[in-house]
């Protein structure tokens, strides 16, 4: 379950101390936001571009004080600056505009916040994995689309992370 080993990680790493202010970002993980909403008290900003899925969280989780959701994108979240702790984005990342998102997450950040990146990676070379990547490799053309090289993707992340001009 890794939306328990990233706060496990957080938490072992002195990065998260249960009170953190927490934006994820088009996260599509819902035991995600039940986790943090458990375990963690600080406000929690859930920021997705699709309306029902906002919608959806706000009917299920509105009863927790310290959730915030809002229909934006990682280059618009419509948080207010200076304002979280950390970030967590997932495998979406290679379709955001980078420079306008870097941006927007330098204005969101506090001083000294963190950007946690989550990748998931399906091992082809197993049955498994190998059958399911040739399943929506045939039938998923936004997954088709989505492919890029290891390279690229690595390029992407470096591009993202560290510095350039703004």
């Amino acid at each position: 379950d890794y939306p328990k080993r990233v706060i496990e990680y957080l938490i072992e790493n002195e990065i998260a101390n249960g009170k953190n202010v927490i934006a994820d970002i088009e996260v599509k993980n819902e035991n995600l936001v039940k986790f943090i909403l458990k375990n963690n008290s600080g406000k929690f900003y859930k920021v997705d571009s699709n309306s029902t899925v906002v919608s959806m969280i706000e009917e299920s989780y509105g009863n927790h004080d310290n959730l915030v959701c809002i229909n934006g994108s990682y280059e618009k979240t419509l948080i207010p600056k200076h304002e979280i702790d950390i970030i967590i984005m997932d495998e979406n990342f290679h379709s955001v505009n980078f420079n306008r998102a870097r941006r927007e997450f330098l204005r969101i950040l506090k001083d000294n916040g963190y950007v946690i990146l989550i990748l998931n990676e399906i091992k082809k070379d197993t049955g498994f994995g190998k059958e399911y990547d040739e399943l929506l490799c045939t039938y998923s053309e936004s997954y088709r689309k989505s492919l890029i090289s290891i390279e690229d993707e690595e390029k992407n992340i470096e591009d993202f992370f560290f510095p350039m001009d703004i």
